[in-house]
């Protein structure tokens, strides 16, 4: 099972600007990032919307495969 695609801001020194990722979680416990990095969240958000809808599709290409 997977979540849906979210986004997260990571920091990686006091002094530096955070960067965005987009990222799910996924079963058994742990957490999936997109290889991408944004310096904006709304830059990691247009990542994750994509990303949530190239799945969206492929569920129902899927659904339609198993339908014929």
């Amino acid at each position: 099972m997977k979540s849906k695609w979210g986004t997260c801001q990571q920091t990686t020194k006091e002094d530096t600007q955070p960067i965005y990722r987009a990222y799910r979680i996924v079963l058994p416990p742990g957490v999936e990032f997109d290889f991408y990095t944004y310096g904006t969240r709304d830059g990691a958000a247009a990542r994750a919307r994509e990303l949530n809808a190239k799945e969206k599709a492929t569920e129902a290409a899927t659904a339609r495969g198993a339908e014929k």
